[in-house]
């Protein structure tokens, strides 16, 4: 969720907390719940809490900022996937059904329509993945795996338009943000028509790959490895199984394995700036979170198939996805950040039927807040205090929502 823009800290990010081995450095006013340690290992900043720290709840405020598309003269959104803020508090939205990059502006009011589908210079594909992200300032990357080609919008002009380098051993590539000098910092993932278990190898986890992509150059460096896949012997690798995942925060990587309470700070050129771990309290699919946990699969399962919807096939599909009321979940799904180069970690395993919620840690390793949106909202994207959602109506037309974020 990186996007230009600022936010106002509060100064009780300054002080230092009770329990602290090292009282001259603070990790935020949450780590003051749990013990913490802090040191310089050979220039790398090392944070490790002795528990997981009970930060500030997040929410949303009592009404929008604005909402676009409900009303008859706003843009007619068919399908919200992505969106991005601007400094000026415009937001730039992708309407996957439409293959359309709407343009609001900090009212809420439409602008214009930044890119649609065709194959032309500044034009998106009709088919496959479209990824929108910030760059810097009022740039927009956007990445297009049917067309393989990654554009960068300055305004509303093609700022340059490349080729997507090419991965290996179907092994393609994601583009997750900008680096310095305009460069596009990238990480493994598969190609869209290859499965994670179609991928043959012996190690038990996969290498992934962290990519600094030169677009001038038409040069990609592969600066820094990680933990990425497991070797499982199923199937399919299922939506609760381990995984690596990685994020581009405030300009550097950061990536973790969802399985480890572990997340490293990378810059650019790959060199480890900080690492910070915890003692995570693990989330047992137990009979308490099991229960309603199946009944929203099967009234989703309905939703989605109808009449076909047998208790068979249900059961089929719970196998497929490795649900094991016994086992751990995952720690967090996708890393993403804010433009104040604040981490905020997905902790949702399966949406809807898991609740959403997000940790936000900061660039120094401080827990700053856990944000629970209610229900009805799904987060994009958040900056300058704000988070875009989506919310649908009685038959299902969605709208863009903006609020400001509350509790810090």
């Amino acid at each position: 969720m990186a996007a230009p823009g600022r936010f106002c800290f509060p100064a009780l990010l300054a002080l230092a907390f009770a329990g602290c081995d090292d009282a001259g450095e603070s990790a935020g006013p949450a780590s003051a719940s749990v013990p913490v340690h802090i040191e310089d290992s050979a220039g790398v900043r090392i944070v490790e809490y002795a528990g997981t720290p009970q930060a500030p709840t997040l929410t949303l405020a009592g009404d929008p900022v604005y909402t676009h598309g409900a009303d008859p003269d706003d843009y007619p959104f068919a399908s919200i996937t992505g969106g991005v803020f601007y400094p000026d508090g415009s937001a730039a939205v992708f309407d996957w059904e439409n293959r359309e990059i709407v343009l609001l502006g900090p009212d809420g009011t439409f602008r214009s329509v930044l890119s649609g589908p065709g194959e032309g210079p500044g034009e998106i594909s009709q088919y496959g993945t479209i990824r929108i992200t910030g760059g810097r300032g009022d740039t927009l990357l956007v990445e297009d795996d049917w067309n393989m080609r990654l554009t960068l919008f300055a305004g509303r002009a093609v700022a340059f338009t490349s080729r997507m380098p090419p991965g290996a051993g179907g092994i393609g590539l994601r583009a997750l943000g900008m680096g310095e000098s305009g460069r596009v910092l990238m990480a493994s993932t598969p190609m869209s028509v290859m499965p994670a278990s179609g991928i043959q190898f012996d190690e038990p986890w996969l290498t992934g790959h962290l990519i600094r992509f030169d677009v001038s150059a038409q040069v990609a460096d592969t600066v820094a490895d990680y933990d990425w896949l497991p070797f499982t012997e199923r199937e399919s690798t299922g939506l609760l199984s381990p995984s690596g995942r990685v994020g581009v925060v405030g300009g550097e990587f950061v990536h973790g394995r969802n399985d480890k309470p572990e997340l490293t700070w990378r810059r650019p050129d790959g060199t480890v700036r900080q690492i910070m771990r915890w003692a995570a309290g693990r989330l047992l699919t137990s009979a308490e979170r099991w229960e309603p946990f199946v009944a929203c699969m099967h009234d989703n399962l309905r939703e989605m198939i109808g009449p076909g919807a047998t208790e068979a096939r249900f059961e089929e599909n719970v196998a497929r996805w490795n649900l094991d009321p016994t086992g751990p979940e995952p720690l967090f799904r996708w890393i993403s950040g804010d433009d104040a180069g604040r981490i905020w970690l997905d902790n949702a395993a399966i949406p809807p039927c898991h609740p959403f919620r997000y940790t936000v840690i900061g660039t120094d390793g401080a827990w700053l807040g856990v944000f629970e949106p209610p229900e009805w909202f799904r987060l994009v994207t958040v900056a300058g205090g704000r988070a875009l959602g989506v919310v649908t109506d009685e038959m299902d037309v969605p709208s863009v929502v903006v609020y400001d974020i509350v509790g810090w």
